[in-house]
């Protein structure tokens, strides 16, 4: 996959810095109510200070640590190329699974073959664990056992789809921020390889014309190091185009232990267009310029498994949504 050179980024201090906790704020002190329309024109803007404009303090859209209440449902098939398998209940008064993030809900989509024993290759559990406050937690452990085909992957994936199948935009009518814990196996490098890769973290268009898409990755030799991609997903062919891309090889990839993913996105065809990306407070990206090349999202994935390994697994906890920075 062809890259640039890496460009590193910091927290512009007029609008995004990071704090005690790691966590990405804005200045809301002058906040006005009501939205602004992005320089792109095709929503509402839930966040600014991007161009100097205050606006309305952000909303949580969705909180969950996995604790009691909360209960991971049994995977099922409907034949094709898939199993479907639900997160519900709630452990945060106000908020329930499924997410439901631009006006539709999630589910985990458990990309294995619907004539497959599906436990053999991809399993989901809500189980007890250490976590990252060095306390018992319930989390969400995600585990690839083998794979299936190459495309074998495992996404909670926010999508508008009816009953047959067919997929529409998602409404995209506010900024979003991103939040949760996550680790990685100790041996992530040795699992993924050289040239490896891992995607956690993607959006894309109905017709895969403009992805934005969050990884690890590995060259054929050295440390593990992150990686952002715009593309319109065709890759290793001549159509394959490259929006702009972002990496950081100076902020660590923890391997064994819990890090806090943040992750906010401005989307727009203008230069408003923002993205911005820290790993346990620190500053992996920070993209000003268009990011929607296209049309509308039809499919956001919050986080995913997904890797050129053949095994692997992720634990996530702790999960929150705003529609704007906090």
């Amino acid at each position: 996959m062809k890259k640039k050179m890496p460009r590193l980024w910091t927290f512009s201090v007029l609008s995004i810095g990071v704090v005690a906790g790691g966590f990405i704020r804005v200045d809301t002190a002058q906040a006005a109510v009501g939205p602004v329309v992005s320089e792109s024109g095709h929503r509402p803007a839930a966040h600014d200070n991007l161009g100097g404009r205050p606006i309305r303090k952000p909303s949580l859209l969705f909180k969950s640590g996995f604790e009691n209440g909360v209960v991971l449902e049994d995977p099922f098939t409907q034949g094709g190329g898939d199993w479907e398998q639900h997160i519900v209940g709630s452990d945060v008064p106000g908020y329930a699974w499924p997410m439901r993030v631009w006006g539709y809900p999630g589910h985990l989509q458990v990309l294995v073959d619907g004539s497959l024993d599906v436990g053999k290759y991809l399993e989901n559990r809500i189980v007890t664990t250490v976590g990252h406050d060095g306390q018992l937690t319930r989390a969400l452990h995600m585990v690839q056992h083998q794979k299936a085909e190459e495309w074998t992957q495992d996404p909670y994936i926010i999508v508008n789809e009816d009953q047959n199948g067919n997929n529409g935009d998602l409404a995209e009518n506010s900024d979003l921020y991103i939040s949760y814990w996550m680790k990685y196996p100790v041996d992530l490098a040795a699992r993924i390889g050289p040239d490896g890769w891992f995607a956690f973290m993607e959006w894309k268009t109905c017709c895969n014309e403009d992805r934005i898409a969050l990884y690890v990755y590995r060259d054929f030799e050295g440390p593990l190091y992150w990686y952002v991609q715009n593309d319109n997903e065709t890759d290793d062919t001549p159509l394959h185009v490259i929006y702009w891309d972002e990496e950081s090889r100076t902020v660590p990839v923890p391997v064994g232990d819990w890090f806090h993913v943040e992750v906010f996105l401005h989307r727009s065809a203008g230069q408003d267009g923002r993205l911005v990306w820290a790993i346990d407070g620190q500053t992996v990206a920070d993209h000003h310029g268009p990011n929607m090349h296209t049309h509308l999202f039809n499919r956001f994935m919050p986080f995913t498994l997904y890797t050129i390994a053949q095994s692997a697994d992720i634990w996530i906890d702790d999960v929150e949504i705003w529609d704007g920075l906090r």
